[in-house]
């Protein structure tokens, strides 16, 4: 078994972390493996897959601004543009 060794942010891992203890997986490792096995099974489409990202963009939307006003684009992107 090969042993591969990565890193995450912060937020991510408390995410995981709470999906660990909530899913009853015994590691972190049996974590990242069942969701290496799950995107391989995956055969979604273009479309589909499209169709995904945005329903989930959407709820990380809804649960980061819960409500509050998102602000317009170019204010967002003013130290880019």
């Amino acid at each position: 078994m090969a042993v591969i060794n990565f890193t995450i942010p912060a937020r991510l891992e408390s995410r995981v972390q709470k999906a660990v203890r909530s899913n009853g997986f015994a590691s972190k490792a049996e974590f990242f493996r069942m969701a290496a096995v799950n995107y391989l099974r995956q055969d979604l489409r273009g479309e589909d897959r499209i169709q995904f990202l945005v329903s989930a963009i959407a709820q990380e939307l809804r649960i980061r601004y819960k409500g509050k006003k998102i602000p317009p684009v170019e204010e967002q992107l003013k130290d880019i543009l």
